[in-house]
């Protein structure tokens, strides 16, 4: 058997940071971002019309012009095709759509169920849409740089971030062919398909009162919200333990919400960052503000 050439992943990681910061666009294709090519994704992805426009100034009537915005002109993208133009700067090819990208063959080295490896090598990461599930669909997909970061393409309201990697519940990881593969996974047979974990538990809504030194489920839907609405948690991201770092990101929500700041998830306090939410709540569907395309675009 011909053994697999070895690729420098540098290309890769340096358009994955490069890429940190660019508008998010559902079925963008690192075209550069104007109101023209928002409104012919608008037609071509009906579904998505509203968040695409909503996130523009001009189309939703909040600009007359591009000037100042500050996605003015850079190429944007959904989180499947970041994926895919970064890998294509490293001269591979995938399929667009999370979900054919994780069941693209003859692209992937070693496949399954996410570990702390993925934070030290370079990687592509991916969540479950239902954990567990027999079809093992993807519901987003990113880049692991391999020092313990993340950027993804996460939604129209965030754009392109480069954030902790244990910041968002990563559940798989897919390492190329060619690169640069973790001993531990290189002595072992490929399994691209790892037996299924179960998922999370659902969380009844309203959260009870938390307070620092909570840990769980709940404090994990608490701190899963703070990222979506871009409070950052740096060192520990959403670990499931209510500490200083979690205390501060609140205590910043509060203030901007004219919330006296205590840093406690009192009754006040959660009903401004859980506006009228449902019975029940799956704590892992708080991140996706759409599902992505599984039909490729060119």
């Amino acid at each position: 058997m011909t053994p697999t050439p070895s690729i420098n992943p540098a290309a890769f990681l340096r358009f994955a940071r490069d890429a940190a910061g660019a508008p998010y666009v559902y079925g963008g294709t690192g075209r550069p971002c104007t109101p023209h090519y928002r409104r012919e994704r608008m037609a071509q992805y009906p579904a998505q019309a509203s968040a695409i426009k909503r996130a523009c100034p001009v189309l939703s009537g909040k600009a007359a012009g591009c000037g100042g915005c500050r996605y003015a002109g850079r190429a944007c993208y959904d989180c499947a095709q970041l994926v895919r133009f970064a890998l294509k700067a490293a001269e591979l090819r995938l399929p667009s759509g999370a979900t054919s990208q994780w069941r693209a063959g003859g692209v992937w080295a070693w496949q399954g169920p996410i570990s702390p490896l993925a934070a030290n090598f370079p990687c592509v990461l991916f969540r479950e849409e239902e954990p567990g599930g027999r079809a093992r669909a993807m519901a987003h997909t990113g880049i692991s740089l391999g020092n313990g970061w993340a950027v993804d393409a996460r939604s129209h309201k965030l754009g392109v971030i480069h954030t902790r990697l244990t910041a968002y519940p990563w559940t798989h990881m897919a390492f190329p062919l060619g690169f640069p593969l973790p001993g531990r996974l290189g002595a072992a047979a490929p399994e691209p398909l790892a037996p299924p974990r179960p998922g999370p538990p659902a969380v009844k809504m309203p959260l009870r009162p938390l307070r620092q030194g909570a840990r769980g489920e709940e404090v994990l839907l608490l701190q899963r919200r703070l990222l979506m609405l871009g409070y950052h948690l740096p060192v520990y991201g959403a670990d499931g333990k209510y500490g200083l770092e979690t205390a501060a990101a609140l205590r910043a929500f509060q203030h901007t919400a004219g919330l006296p700041p205590t840093g406690r998830a009192d009754t006040a306090t959660l009903e401004r960052l859980f506006p009228k939410p449902p019975p029940f709540m799956d704590p892992w569907a708080l991140f996706e503000e759409e599902a992505e395309d599984a039909s490729t675009i060119d």
